[in-house]
């Protein structure tokens, strides 16, 4: 979507900032009526997020489908995989003792990063994807796109 409609793609993403805000005061203020303590209330936002994310994609894949003239996707398998997977080492790091947590927090939530983005690396992202980060062609060597391409 960036390719092909980007001001499209920054707009839903601004609006979909906004929405993830009030949701996310909507949300703390509801659980605080609801008589829950501050830690619950804390949750508001992260689930905020989640559910703009989430949103966000939806919305997103179904305007480039649109664009495209064909079905698109968001999810990946890999991406179950991914979290299952970090869940499982981050588990480990928390059954640790407590006197222990500072490896919890040094160690083990980089070791959780590590887990999930190697797994999306090594089984999420095929060729195509990968070329996105690597090293693009020099200015001097660098090419219009197609004459007659839409610019959005």
């Amino acid at each position: 979507l960036v390719y092909i409609a980007r001001h499209r793609n920054l707009m839903i993403s601004a609006a979909m900032l906004v929405f993830q805000v009030g949701l996310s005061f909507a949300l703390i203020f509801t659980i605080r009526a609801l008589g829950y303590p501050v830690n619950y209330q804390a949750a508001g936002p992260a689930i905020a997020l989640m559910l703009s994310v989430g949103l966000t994609s939806i919305i997103k894949s179904k305007l480039l489908g649109h664009l495209l003239g064909t079905s698109v996707s968001p999810w990946r398998w890999p991406l179950v995989w991914a979290a299952l997977a970090a869940i499982v080492v981050g588990a480990g790091f928390t059954a640790l003792p407590k006197r222990y947590e500072w490896v919890e927090l040094a160690i083990g939530e980089p070791a959780i990063a590590a887990t999930y983005l190697y797994i999306l690396w090594k089984y999420a992202f095929g060729p195509a994807d990968r070329a996105l980060f690597g090293k693009s062609t020099p200015v001097g060597e660098a090419t219009l796109p197609n004459a007659g391409s839409p610019i959005r």
